[in-house]
């Protein structure tokens, strides 16, 4: 069931997942087809032998990204295709 403004109409696609428009569910129903590749991950003893680990912390540390470093998660495919289908982009600004 929708959620928000029952008076809206909302669009179902294919899957039974409730769009509040058709242009979000047919971006989602595209993007469903794209094949999500397997995250790479950094190895910190790859950087250490290359001596590139301490500064990339650095480097990090100032960006405030260190906690992303250590994140080794799995790839949820249906979260990333609801992100990329909700996705704009203005390439103007």
């Amino acid at each position: 069931m929708a959620r928000g403004n029952s008076s809206l109409s909302h669009v179902v696609n294919k899957y039974g997942i409730v769009f509040y428009d058709t242009d979000h569910a047919t971006c989602y129903d595209a993007i469903l087809n794209q094949n999500i590749c397997a995250p790479t991950y950094l190895v910190e003893e790859i950087l250490a032998t290359l001596h590139l680990f301490d500064d990339l912390k650095i480097l990090l540390g100032r960006l405030g990204w260190v906690k992303f470093v250590n994140l080794q998660d799995s790839v949820y495919e249906w979260l990333v295709w609801e992100f990329m289908s909700s996705l704009v982009v203005d390439l103007k600004r």
